[in-house]
C-alpha cells in the first residue's frame, strides 16, 4: 500500500513539475520556440547549420538591427557559440561551423540597445 501512495505522489509531483516547466514555452509565428527575455518576445529558430532570432514586442515584430545576440550551444562534449548578426529583414542570424544536432542544449544571451544583457535557456 505505501509503494502504491509513494508511485502516486511521484506521477503527481513529476506531471506538475513537466507542466510548470514547459509553461513558458510557446510556438511563434515561424513555429519556433518562444519565451520573454528582458521585455522582448524572441523566437528561436534552428535549421541545420543557421539559427534565427526573430523579436517581438506586444506581438508585433521590433527591428533586431541594434539588438547583440549569441547562442551557445551544447551537444555532448562540444560547445559552440554562436554570435547573432543583423539581416536586411530586421531578424538576427548566424551559422554553426557543424550540422546541429537535435537535442542540443541552447541558451541565448541577448544585448538590448538601451539596457543590461540577460540570459534564457532553450
Amino acid at each position: 500500500m505505501k509503494a502504491l501512495v509513494l508511485i502516486a505522489a511521484l506521477a503527481l509531483f513529476s506531471n506538475a513539475s513537466y507542466a510548470q516547466h514547459g509553461r513558458d514555452i510557446v510556438t511563434g509565428p515561424h513555429d519556433g520556440k518562444m519565451q520573454d527575455i528582458g521585455g522582448v518576445e524572441v523566437e528561436l529558430l534552428v535549421g541545420e547549420r543557421e539559427v534565427t532570432l526573430c523579436l517581438y514586442e506586444r506581438n508585433a515584430p521590433i527591428d533586431a538591427r541594434n539588438f547583440k545576440a549569441v547562442v551557445t550551444i551544447v551537444s555532448g562534449s562540444n560547445r559552440e557559440r554562436i554570435e547573432l548578426r543583423p539581416t536586411p529583414t530586421g531578424r538576427l542570424t548566424g551559422s554553426s561551423t557543424s550540422a546541429l544536432r537535435p537535442y542540443s542544449a541552447l541558451s541565448l544571451e541577448l544585448t538590448p540597445p538601451n539596457g543590461p544583457s540577460a540570459t534564457i535557456k532553450f
